[in-house]
């Protein structure tokens, strides 16, 4: 399977698991990421402390169905506030779902 695929239905299944039991169990997604190419990987280590994704890389807040570095950065940082638990749980789900209803 094209390891952004891999890491895209990995995130959106945690998403899936996040609306329903509160919890994110990242080992799926931390395989996905270690098997991603090393520039697709850099740009999630490099970017996983930015608040904001959108203010330094073009991201969009819905899923494009093309398998883009926007796309993996984008569903990664959505995944990362379910995870730390930033923000209101309603919001950050809503967004999330919107994120993934055009996949």
């Amino acid at each position: 399977m094209n390891p952004r695929k891999r890491l895209l239905n990995a995130l959106q299944a945690s998403h899936e698991d996040f609306k329903v039991n509160n919890f994110c169990d990242s080992n799926e997604v931390e395989n996905s990421i270690n098997s991603l190419p090393e520039t697709d990987k850099n740009f999630i280590l490099v970017t996983r402390n930015v608040k904001d994704i959108a203010e330094i890389y073009p991201v969009s807040k819905t899923l494009s169905g093309r398998l883009t570095l926007g796309d993996i950065l984008m569903a990664y940082h959505l995944y990362l506030k379910e995870k730390n638990n930033v923000g209101n749980k309603a919001d950050v789900v809503a967004e999330a779902d919107r994120f993934y209803m055009s996949k």
